[in-house]
C-alpha cells in the first residue's frame, strides 16, 4: 500500500485529521479486522474509509469514524467499554442523513 495524499483533512478539536480512501483489503490490513467500512487509527490520528463506498454509505462510514476520533481526542473513550463506544459511533452515523 502506497501512502498517497489524503482525500481530505478534517479539523477535530484543533487537530487536522487526514482521511484516506483505501481498498477494503488495505483497510483490513491496517485494522487487523475483516469486512469493515472504515477505521480510525488513534496511533496515527488518521481515518481510513473503504474506497468502494459512495453517497450515503460513504457519509455513514465517515461520521462513524469521526466520532471515534472525537471520543479519542477528548479522552471520553477511556471512560467507555468497547461496546458503548461502538454504540455511540453507530448512532453518529445518522448524521449522514441531515442533508439528505
Amino acid at each position: 500500500m502506497k501512502t498517497k495524499k489524503p482525500h481530505r483533512l478534517i479539523k477535530i478539536l484543533g487537530r487536522n485529521v487526514p482521511v484516506f480512501l483505501l481498498s477494503p483489503a488495505d483497510i483490513d490490513k491496517i485494522a487487523e479486522d475483516t469486512e469493515i467500512l472504515g477505521y480510525f487509527s488513534g496511533a496515527s490520528q488518521t481515518i481510513y474509509i473503504n474506497n468502494t463506498l459512495t453517497g450515503i454509505r460513504y457519509k455513514e462510514a465517515l461520521y462513524h469514524e469521526l466520532m471515534h476520533a472525537i471520543l479519542s481526542f477528548s479522552g471520553v473513550n477511556q471512560l467507555l467499554d468497547p461496546k458503548q463506544e461502538e454504540a455511540i459511533c453507530t448512532a453518529a452515523e445518522t448524521l449522514a442523513y441531515i442533508d439528505e
